[in-house]
């Protein structure tokens, strides 16, 4: 799961939750970050942050939020936790062929914006 955001968000996590909304585990995420000459792109300093959920079982759904804080308050380092999102674990190999694709705006227009490229593959 990765990411952006414009602070640094230290301790960056994500949080799976179960069918009650309770967490049931917490993966810490890696942060890169990278600065833009202010030149080309006046605020554009972003913090990358990815995590490698493993062991989830094939064919299911999973929830989870981002962020620094814990999902019932205490740390905050003025980064907001975000919304719970549902994701779709893909099946076991050889069950299903699967075509996916990605899209985004990584500011790749920008000659740094490869870099961000980089580290989301």
């Amino acid at each position: 799961i990765t990411w952006v955001t414009h602070l640094r968000c230290n301790q960056s996590r994500v949080f799976i939750l179960d069918a009650a909304g309770v967490v049931v585990r917490t993966v810490k995420a890696t942060t890169y970050s990278y600065k833009t000459p202010k030149r080309w792109w006046p605020s554009s300093d972003a913090h990358i942050h990815t995590a490698k959920v493993i062991g989830l079982r094939p064919g299911t759904s999973v929830s989870y939020a981002v962020g620094v804080r814990s999902m019932g308050g205490g740390e905050d380092d003025s980064c907001s936790m975000s919304e719970v999102e549902v994701a779709h674990v893909p099946p076991k190999p050889g069950n299903m062929p699967i075509k996916a694709a990605l899209t985004a705006d990584v500011g790749s227009i920008m000659p740094l914006g490869f870099y961000t490229w980089k580290v989301l593959s």
